[in-house]
């Protein structure tokens, strides 16, 4: 079994167009947030997912909090989404511009732990 990193990363991909909107946002938005604010952005995901998380799927150790009112990060460097918008032909999936258009944005795991609880 691999050990856990010292430094675990958390991945995140977004198309390079939404990059003004992240900028002025000062950050990542989740969907819920993104919805509510009328913000525009080039979704590359799959909406039937996305809806299952603002909708369906709720966020056990946060009471009354669905999935999509928090953002996506991945753990690994490379998703399964990648692959699927490389191959451009899944049926969920609207947007297909390949992966030369997705920017892939990293963060260090204990930096944002420590961010959001506060313990700076």
């Amino acid at each position: 079994m691999a050990s856990v990193p010292s430094s675990p990363k958390l991945y995140h991909i977004t198309h390079i167009d939404n990059l003004p909107t992240i900028v002025a946002s000062m950050g990542l938005v989740s969907d819920a947030n993104r919805i509510a604010n009328g913000l525009t952005c080039s979704l590359v995901g799959m909406s039937t997912i996305k809806q299952r998380r603002l909708n369906e799927i709720e966020v056990s150790c946060h009471s009354g909090t669905m999935v999509g009112q928090y953002v996506p990060f991945y753990f690994c460097p490379r998703s399964i989404m990648l692959y699927i918008l490389h191959m451009g032909n899944h049926p969920e999936v609207s947007y297909r511009g390949g992966q030369q258009p997705i920017v892939h944005l990293q963060a260090d795991f204990n930096t944002v732990r420590t961010y959001a609880t506060g313990t700076a």
